[in-house]
């Protein structure tokens, strides 16, 4: 090899190696330095916070601690109602190694949420470099499974007995637009569609299927077992 040639390869050799450990220390960088959102959002609404902070030495699926802190507002909405169609759970996850989205800060998408009654559980993975996609995605819907239980809901005296079913796990930076109408047939559908279902209604569904789709009664109100002699 000429000396020239040998030159130019180590030359090239060397300009990959330090571009790809400017790359790692870039990355080990950005990992190390994930900001703390946690005292913006403890500031807002101290006030508002349930129960005291709870910390999960494990999540689940990562292995690493997590804390969650609830925060409801009990004055204007009154007791959380349990079940299905109940007062919605937001679950704020922040504090992980992924990309932020959205302009607004946390404190004003949690604000709105309050607002709107939601209780928001916020799930604070403590800047843990671990926490990224996709053994996030994971761990959240691990954690989720014990919203469901109601686990993690710190105060009784708020979150009344029972299962809080409609729970969405909502990243740093999203909010939620929940039980919005966008179509509705009576308002958007074309002119005919109520009659139309009407229609299949009393000549398909109920031909067929009227014996087990509603109760046939007597004049006064008494079930009958067939719609035979109305």
């Amino acid at each position: 090899m000429k000396r020239n040639t040998f030159i130019k390869v180590l030359l090239t050799t060397l300009a990959v190696v330090a571009l790809s450990l400017s790359l790692v220390l870039i990355a080990l960088a950005t990992d190390s330095e994930i900001p703390d959102a946690m005292p913006a959002i403890r500031a807002a609404f101290s006030d508002k916070q349930v129960g005291d902070t709870v910390r999960v030495a494990d999540d689940g699926y990562i292995g690493i601690p997590v804390e969650v802190t609830t925060y409801y507002d009990y004055e204007t909405h009154g007791t959380a109602k349990s079940g299905y169609n109940g007062t919605i759970v937001a679950i704020y996850v922040i504090n992980t190694n992924t990309e932020r989205t959205g302009s607004k800060t946390d404190v004003e998408i949690i604000s709105s949420m309050l607002e709107r009654g939601y209780i928001v559980s916020v799930l604070d993975y403590l800047g843990n470099t671990k926490a990224k996609s996709p053994d996030l995605d994971w761990s959240t819907q691990t954690i989720r499974k014990e919203f469901l239980s109601g686990k993690y809901y710190t105060d009784r005296a708020a979150f009344a007995s029972g299962k809080y079913n409609d729970n969405f796990i909502v990243p740093a930076g999203y909010d939620i637009s929940y039980g919005n109408v966008f179509w509705e047939a009576d308002k958007h559908g074309a002119d005919g569609t109520l009659e139309k279902i009407v229609e299949n209604w009393n000549t398909d569904f109920r031909g067929w299927f009227a014996e087990t789709l509603v109760y046939w009664c007597t004049p006064n109100g008494a079930r009958k077992e067939t719609q035979k002699g109305l």
